[in-house]
């Protein structure tokens, strides 16, 4: 697993240096307790500059575990912090399950909801994804170690504060029956596929989500918040309050224990499984979820948010969205792709393809030996690298001056040739994974690299270091909504 990799899809860089401007998160190795620990699970990713602990030492080994070798040593190190930089982004690990609509796993079971969870126990891939845990979904640290990434619902939260998802305030005034409640409509958001193996391998996702941010403020209150949806959609809410209070940097002053329900217009609880749309706690917490809701036909319905008790009073905040995943339509091809000056991906079609790129970030995908590449005007380094990404395409990278071939999940083979002379490299040598290349011609001299965590020159202010079991890397994440800077010093 490469960390630049598992988060190469969102507003999140790694680099050696620590930042001099901004804030930060470190990530601390070799530090108990034992696996991994986050300060906070921050969603929608408001705080910058928090920490987590990783320390693997205790794990492999034993009778019964994976080896104590330094490659797994290197792969659940990278695991783990991936992970708990999922949490301090705002991930859980019911984010693990997968896929969507498949409902939970079978660890941690229905009776651990209340009321106990009336939907599928399904989620068989939930384990092929970085957010699961052995506690929590009866992850093993054979699964950990296994190249993992993350699930569709993970992707779905990263996207939502990569690219600025829409979040809405409470109305003024009261809203509390479905004739007088405040009217939500879901916005698109734009969701890279994530997956790499699997049921959901290269489909088109398409997501509508929005966030409402609210209070309880008297005993007995109701939020009622309406939203058309059509039958068969495939709904999640989650309603946050303690775990948005729990952080050393609390989003909210006031926590309280949430109820979530949908309604319809006579105010009676829809069709959930095998049982009504009703949540009051999810496994971990005594905020609530509803979990692969599919709607029964079309029309108005209405979320209800309350206090359990109807006697607490506090502040929360509501995500709701949809999902589902298509086949993507397939491009002529033939054609001669240039983006235009913001920083875009192009996809070429089945046919000889030209994509061009500009100085921006822009990211070039095609589709057969024939599709040619061409990166920034301006003169390109050769510092280039190979990932593992999706089956059956080449893509390149141009930064401004930088420029990075990717191959993706190419079939096993000692060397591989490219068409592309010029602008990406011209040979491919397999590495220590099967499925892991190395651009082996027109490179710089490099140190002797260890295994996936390749070392690589790319900016003046970005770096990665290649270590085994002391990683230095730091992670810097942006705001869509403002320029703010959070690194991952691993030490």
């Amino acid at each position: 697993m490469r960390l630049e990799d598992v988060y190469s899809e969102f507003t999140v860089q790694f680099t050696q240096t620590r930042p001099i401007f901004g804030l930060f998160s470190t990530i601390f190795i070799n530090q108990p307790p034992t696996g991994g620990l986050a300060q906070e699970i921050d969603f929608r990713n408001l705080n910058l500059g928090l920490n987590a602990t990783v320390d693997v030492n205790n794990l492999l080994g034993g009778f019964g575990d994976p080896p104590a070798t330094s490659s797994n040593f290197v792969e659940l190190t990278a695991k783990i912090v991936a992970h708990e930089l999922g949490h301090l982004m705002g991930l859980r690990h019911r984010d693990a399950f997968g896929p969507i609509g498949s409902g939970i796993g079978f660890q941690p079971g229905r009776a651990a909801y209340t009321p106990p969870y009336p939907g599928p126990v399904a989620a068989n891939e939930t384990n092929r994804h970085i957010m699961g845990s052995p506690a929590a979904t009866g992850e093993s640290l054979q699964d950990a170690i296994s190249g993992q990434y993350f699930g569709a619902r993970s992707a779905v939260k990263l996207a939502f504060f990569s690219f600025q998802g829409q979040v809405l305030g409470e109305q003024f005034g009261t809203h509390d029956t479905p004739l007088t409640s405040q009217p939500i409509t879901l916005s698109n958001l734009v969701v890279p596929n994530t997956e790499m193996t699997g049921s959901l391998v290269g489909l088109e996702f398409d997501v509508e989500a929005t966030v409402v941010t609210g209070a309880v403020q008297g005993a007995g209150e109701v939020d009622v918040y309406s939203f058309d949806a059509t039958a068969g959609q495939v709904l999640n809410m989650e309603l946050m309050s303690s775990v948005l209070a729990s952080s050393p940097l609390p989003r909210f002053t006031q926590a309280f224990d949430t109820m979530i329900s949908v309604v319809d217009a006579s105010g009676t609880a829809i069709p959930y499984y095998a049982g009504t749309a009703i949540n009051d706690n999810e496994f971990e917490s005594t905020d609530s979820i509803l979990i692969d809701l599919i709607i029964p036909a079309d029309g108005t319905y209405y979320i209800q948010v309350e206090s359990s008790t109807g006697l607490e009073v506090g502040q929360y905040e509501l995500f709701v969205y949809n999902f589902e995943a298509n086949t993507p339509a397939a491009a002529p091809g033939g054609g001669t792709l240039i983006p235009p000056t913001a920083s875009v991906t192009l996809i070429g079609g089945a046919g000889p393809d030209s994509l061009s790129g500009t100085d921006n970030n822009d990211l070039l995908i095609g589709n057969g030996d024939a599709d040619k590449y061409h990166g920034s005007p301006a003169e390109m380094t050769p510092s280039m690298r190979a990932a593992v990404r999706t089956p059956s395409m080449v893509a390149m990278e141009t930064t401004g001056c930088l420029a990075r071939a990717v191959v993706t999940r190419l079939p096993a083979a000692k060397e591989m040739t490219s068409s592309t002379a010029g602008q990406a490299p011209t040979s491919f040598t397999e590495t220590t994974s099967p499925e892991h290349y190395l651009a082996t011609t027109r490179l710089p001299a490099q140190p002797e690299l260890t295994l996936s965590l390749q070392a690589w020159a790319t900016t003046s202010s970005t770096a990665a270091m290649t270590t085994t079991r002391s990683l230095a890397k730091t992670v810097r994440t942006r705001s869509s909504a403002r320029a703010a800077t959070m690194s991952l010093m691993v030490e």
